[in-house]
């Protein structure tokens, strides 16, 4: 993935890396025109992909991707941009982002898809800086979107305050992590608005794939998104309106603390890992 093979590396074990990517002049730009199209004084969390207004989300997306489409290209050849969206924290204590991975777009037992976070301020405690949990992203795999229960819901508190990692980062830096990855933010409590981009990166020539809850028992319905169109038009908190493949059973993770502590504890993961090359060898 990346030209560097400790960067590389570090990605692999970690699950990200943080990058210098734009220029203030590049910034300033691109801030202007979020102001000229969009209120900045919300209070809580919003994104631009959660909008209704299909024309708006377009006009973000065509302006968005055209800043930085060729800066992917060169730093990770390998990708392509899906969709990218502005991420607004608003000021006050509902802007905090709880403990998530973002939705599952690819064959995870097979392929990884990236999310690229972006400011376009310095972030710090006081206005919502991202946060992180480093090897979160080799948790079993299960599906993750629009009403899919977390399997770690019950130690989000948890994992935060024993493996959180807070990210302090430069207007323009980015960093590139793993769909898989845990992360989270706190509230902002500044007196501005925190505003940030956020890029869908797709391993080029993979199949995409979308998982939703949209009944109450144990299944979810799986799509095949063919390209940005489908997320583009589709309200994550509505069924979308073509693409389904097939409903399937919901896979059932059961989360421990052990487990947990296990994965996310590079001791105890090291030391999980040796044993089973042990075993292997004996």
């Amino acid at each position: 993935m990346f030209k560097s093979p400790k960067i590389h590396n570090d990605f692999l074990d970690k699950g990200y890396v943080v990058f210098p990517l734009l220029s203030e002049s590049e910034v300033y730009e691109i801030s202007c025109f979020y102001n000229e199209n969009f209120t900045a004084d919300l209070e809580g969390f919003h994104s631009t992909h959660f909008l209704e207004d299909e024309f708006v989300k377009r006009k973000v997306q065509s302006y968005l991707k055209l800043k930085f489409e060729d800066k992917m290209a060169d730093l990770l050849p390998d990708f392509s941009i899906l969709f990218v969206n502005f991420m607004v924290k608003g000021v006050g204590n509902q802007s905090v982002m709880p403990l998530h991975a973002d939705w599952t777009y690819v064959d995870e037992s097979s392929d990884f898809s990236l999310g690229v976070w972006c400011p376009l301020i310095d972030t710090n405690i006081d206005n919502g800086m991202l946060g992180v949990v480093p090897f979160s992203h080799h948790f079993k795999i299960n599906e993750r979107g629009p009403k899919i229960p977390s399997p770690f819901h019950n130690y989000n508190q948890y994992i935060i305050d024993n493996y959180g990692k807070l990210l302090p980062l430069k207007a323009g830096e980015i960093v590139i992590y793993n769909h898989r990855l845990l992360h989270f933010s706190p509230p902002n409590l500044s007196n501005n608005s925190r505003l940030a981009i956020n890029l869908v990166l797709r391993p080029k020539g993979k199949t995409l794939y979308h998982f939703a809850k949209l009944e109450d028992d144990a299944t979810v319905h799986v799509y095949q998104p063919e390209d940005e169109n489908f997320y583009l038009k589709y309200s994550h908190f509505k069924q979308p309106p073509s693409n389904f493949i097939e409903k399937r059973s919901l896979t059932n993770n059961n989360y421990t603390q052990e487990y947990i502590d296990q994965v996310l504890d590079r001791k105890s993961f090291i030391s999980s890992i040796l044993h089973k090359f042990k075993k292997l060898f004996h």
